[in-house]
């Protein structure tokens, strides 16, 4: 290894080490709040820039925004051992596009359209709601009001928790509603 000490040999390991524990899960799985920025611009020192400003993450918009996969691992490039955790939501929830994202190098992947809650279940989540959910805000013939039952059902089915931060979607009683989706847990034999 030509032209490298040890010690730079054993940072580089360590910072890769550091960067593959996703502080962000460790957060959420001890009931901590997590916060980032959306990065939406094709610009990868503006990513580095919010890596290094105290999020939890950066998320990068692939659904509404130009980012392309080239961008997204280069993003994961410039800020690998930064203290913020790369997570991207794909253009669609197709499982191929989180495998490239996840090859590139995010450690998480925000799916799009994920429509009901049985759908979720089908795919192998669970869903926890925040807030309050009366029926989805928009005219009668919009195509969120089909779903209206299901959701207003799966809120009615999980304890009550409140927001405790102005976040989340209005509802059509104008409350704010969260609905977090999640990998559900494996069970053990």
């Amino acid at each position: 290894m030509t032209g490298y000490t040890i010690s730079q040999v054993e940072q580089v390991i360590y910072l890769q080490f550091l960067r593959l524990t996703n502080s962000v899960k460790d957060k959420l799985r001890k009931g901590e709040s997590v916060i980032g920025p959306v990065i939406s611009v094709n610009n990868v020192e503006v990513a580095a820039r919010a890596a290094t400003l105290g999020f939890d993450f950066i998320w990068l918009e692939m659904e509404h925004c130009p980012l392309s996969l080239e961008t997204v691992r280069n993003i994961v490039l410039a800020t690998r051992g930064l203290p913020a955790v790369p997570l991207a939501r794909p253009p669609t929830n197709e499982l191929w596009t989180a495998k490239r994202l996840l090859d590139a190098g995010v450690l998480g992947v925000i799916f799009p359209f994920t429509r009901t809650p049985e759908l979720a279940r089908q795919a192998g989540f669970v869903q926890v709601t925040y807030g309050s959910f009366k029926g989805a805000m928009c005219f009668d013939d919009c195509p969120s009001n089909q779903y209206n039952d299901q959701f207003r059902d799966l809120w009615a089915s999980q304890p009550q928790r409140k927001m405790d931060f102005r976040y989340g979607y209005v509802d059509a009683k104008r409350s704010n509603h969260l609905l977090v989706t999640r990998r559900a847990p494996v069970a053990t034999p």
